[in-house]
This record gives structure tokens, C-alpha cells and sequence, in this order.
């Protein structure tokens, strides 16, 4: 603990404005500028009040930036006033950066490629169902390699499996070396139940682009959500018969203990909980954590599928616990109550 993030500061101008198309009724004009990041999962540090740009001002930007590898990338669109929502036209990148912690770097940006591509996309296995998924998404971005990824503004939404995503970037010109790092699937604007696939390494951006097909959602069985597991016995349902290579389970005492942990191959879907040892003669100042609880858990249920996956020779970490090698996943959460 201690010590915060470690931060840098770059700042510079923009130029290429004109590149941005005229506002209509309730936009205006806006540059946002921005580092890439390390992953799609993994977020930058705040950015400061200073990375947002008015191409009527003096068009000068400055930002709290991660340390490391980087580019620095701008971009320029309209943004409605009304619904917050903006739309990139054109975009500027400073590539092969070095930035160390507590120094000030100068990176001016040209906004010199437009964001003009269509992207289409078609899912595989696409789920809807009560309380969720409600909506198809695709999400797309540019991958650099060791300077990290960046995009994020244009997605692709709807409730059929073919989806478009306006306003991408061309691998061409600074970008010809870069390649798509997508990602997409069927989504609860709530957060869970979700299933996701990825595609990676993407260089051949015409034409329709497949995802792998998406893992069945684990919907409750035995118990339903917020009802008893008798005798512990606990099974879930997919909603569709793509399996995952294994499902990992986490039960919890609210709010945040973590009870149990069961990791199971993919075509199991029970499992019966351990007996909780009996703490009801003492007072609950004096049971022991994490037994002290009402009786009422939240489950999480997670899939997952990995290219060369051998369920009895897995490494807990690698495996289950990172993403990194995970090509689709699902999950879902609800309550469940113990006798």
C-alpha cells in the first residue's frame, strides 16, 4: 500500500480540426485525447480535466498518463449537448513512446486519419432471456502491440446477430503494422448474466467478421435464485449446448467474503456445498468468519473456454483465474440460502 499510482504528464496541441464534420442541432465540436492502454480489461488512470479540447480555443491538451510504453492518440468528433453522446470523425496518434514517472513530455497531434471504416460482425450462439442478456454488443480495438490498445468509442449494438460498427480506423498509414483485438457477445446493462468471445490478431477488416460462438449462460436450476439449496445440492443450466472447458463457481457471505470455491469440467453443472460446521449456540460476535452468515450467499458461476485446454493438468492461476487465454466466457450471479 502507499504511494499511489505512478503518474507522468504529457501535453501538447492538436491540430487537423477540420477534419471533424460540422455540428448539427444540440452538438458541438470536441477533442478527446487520451494514452492507449495496456489491455481492453484494463483501465487508465484518470486523465485530469485538461485532455478534453475545444477546437475553438486555444486547442491545447494536458493529461495524467500511466508510465511505460505508449501512443498518445486524439480524437476529434461531435458531441450532442443533449445526449452526451459522441460521434468520432477523425483521430491523430503519436506512436513509440516512452514515458517515466513524474516527468512532462510535449506531443502535439494532427488529427490526419479518418474514422471512416464499417465494421460488421456476426455473433454466434447469441442468448436473451429474464433477467438478462437484453442486448448484442461488439466492441473493437486497435491493438499496438507492446504500446497497448486503444478504442472503444463506436460500438456495435443491436438485437440480432449481424452488427455494424461505424467510424473505424483503417490499418493503414500509422496503423499499418496495428491490428483488431475484438470482442463481443450478448449483455445485461445490469452487469451479469453475460456471455463474451474474443477474436484477435485481426488484420482483414472488409467483409463480415466472425466470432467464436458463445458459451451457454448458466441459468439456476436447483435452487432458483434466492430460494434454499437443500442438502447443500445446488445445479445451474445452460441456455444453450455450447459448453465451456470448465465452470468455476464462487460463493460468498455478503458482502465480500469468499465462502467456497469449486472449479468443475465443463459438462458438470451441480455440485453439493460442504456442510457448514453448527456455530448457532454462540453468539454471532463470537462465531468465527466466514461462518457468522444469515444463510443467504451470492453465487457467481463462470465459464470458460481456452484453445488446448486439459481439464486435469490446468493451472489454477494461468487457467482459471486470468483471462489472458480465455476465447469466450460466460457468467452469471444470484442468491442462493442454506438450511
Amino acid at each position: 500500500g502507499g504511494g499511489g499510482i505512478p503518474l507522468a504528464t504529457i501535453t501538447g496541441q492538436v491540430s487537423g480540426f477540420q477534419k471533424i464534420a460540422e455540428p448539427g442541432p444540440d452538438e458541438r465540436q470536441l477533442i478527446i485525447v487520451e494514452t492507449t492502454r495496456q489491455s481492453p480489461f484494463r483501465g487508465n488512470p484518470w486523465p485530469g480535466n485538461g485532455n478534453v479540447v475545444d477546437p475553438n480555443g486555444d486547442r491545447t491538451y494536458t493529461l495524467n498518463s500511466r508510465i511505460g510504453d505508449l501512443a498518445v492518440i486524439a480524437w476529434g468528433g461531435l458531441i450532442n449537448d443533449r445526449t452526451g453522446d459522441f460521434t468520432p470523425y477523425a483521430m491523430g496518434i503519436r506512436r513509440y513512446l516512452f514515458v517515466s514517472q513524474d516527468e512532462t513530455y510535449n506531443v502535439d497531434i494532427e488529427l490526419n486519419i479518418d474514422l471512416d471504416h464499417r465494421m460488421n460482425f456476426k455473433l454466434n450462439g447469441i442468448q436473451q432471456g429474464e433477467p438478462g442478456p437484453t442486448i448484442n454488443r461488439v466492441t473493437p480495438w486497435v491493438d499496438l502491440g507492446f504500446e497497448g490498445v486503444f478504442g472503444n468509442y463506436d460500438l456495435a449494438e443491436g438485437d440480432g446477430d449481424i452488427l455494424v460498427a461505424e467510424h473505424q480506423a483503417r490499418l493503414e498509414g500509422d496503423l499499418a503494422d496495428a491490428r483488431y483485438y475484438i470482442y463481443g457477445g450478448s449483455y445485461t446493462n445490469r452487469g451479469s448474466p453475460y456471455a463474451q468471445s474474443v477474436l484477435t490478431d485481426v488484420t482483414q477488416i472488409d467483409g463480415l467478421i466472425e466470432l467464436p460462438e458463445l458459451i451457454g449462460i448458466p441459468q439456476p436450476l436447483l435452487p432458483l435464485d434466492g430460494d434454499i439449496a437443500v442438502d447443500g445440492y445446488v445445479a445451474f443450466e445452460p441456455m444453450t449446448n455450447n459448453l465451456p472447458d470448465f465452470w468455476h463457481v464462487q460463493i460468498y457471505q455478503l458482502p465480500a467474503t469468499l465462502v467456497w470455491e469449486i472449479t468443475m469440467p465443463g459438462e458438470q453443472t451441480w455440485f453439493h456445498l460442504p456442510r457448514f460446521p453448527d456455530f448457532s449456540d454462540l453468539p454471532i460476535e463470537e462465531r468465527p468468519t466466514p461462518y457468522a452468515y444469515d444463510g443467504n450467499l451470492y453465487m457467481i458461476v463462470s465459464g470458460a473456454r481456452i484453445d488446448d485446454f486439459d481439464f486435469d493438468r490446468h493451472e489454477y492461476l494461468n487457467d482459471i483465474r486470468s483471462r489472458d487465454r480465455w476465447t469466450s466466457w460466460t457468467r452469471n450471479a444470484y442468491f442462493i440460502g442454506i438450511e
